[in-house]
């Protein structure tokens, strides 16, 4: 019952940092020009009148890298949920196959692709950091600390849970 705990927690902190990495992503504040009352994000840059997408074929290659890392974090971590809720499903059936590694691994890779993202859209920054790509750091370390409990807390019972080791000292 207590892996089964372990492994809810880990799907709903997987789950709060998925959202917060969609949300993250999807909002215009990367950065945040306070002078001029500009803020721009991944898709759109919006001045206190209006907010222009960007034109694909004008925006530049790291922009693209961090969309696409971005996008990637999207998939990873809806992996990364899924596979933590098969992982609780085999918990519960008479299959017990140790899966649990998968979504730790998975869990990894949408933090490095997060983390590729954020990096890359700093690196090329020329303006403060907004709320948004904090948010979307958190989210994605989120999901990879979810996945991290799924892995540690959800471990399969095991043949040998119920033996106790004795030693006999002659």
């Amino acid at each position: 019952m207590a892996r089964l705990v372990g492994v809810f927690i880990g799907i709903v902190v997987s789950s709060i940092g998925f959202v917060l990495h969609v949300v993250g992503l999807a909002t215009p504040k990367w950065t945040v020009d306070h002078a001029k009352d500009h803020h721009s994000g991944l898709w759109e840059r919006c001045s206190p009148k209006l907010c222009e997408h960007f034109a694909l074929s004008q925006t530049e290659a790291w922009l693209h890298v961090s969309k696409a890392f971005a996008l990637l974090g999207v998939a990873a971590g809806l992996m990364t949920i899924v596979s933590s809720i098969s992982h609780g499903i085999y918990l519960t059936s008479k299959m017990c196959m140790d899966i649990r590694k998968v979504p730790a691994v998975l869990g990894v890779i949408t933090f490095a692709c997060v983390i590729t993202c954020v990096c890359v859209f700093g690196i090329h920054m020329k303006s403060p950091v907004g709320f948004s790509l904090i948010i979307d750091f958190i989210g994605g370390f989120l999901m990879f600390v979810g996945a991290c409990i799924v892995t540690v807390l959800g471990k399969p019972k095991s043949d040998n849970d119920d033996v106790t080791l004795v030693t006999h000292m002659y």
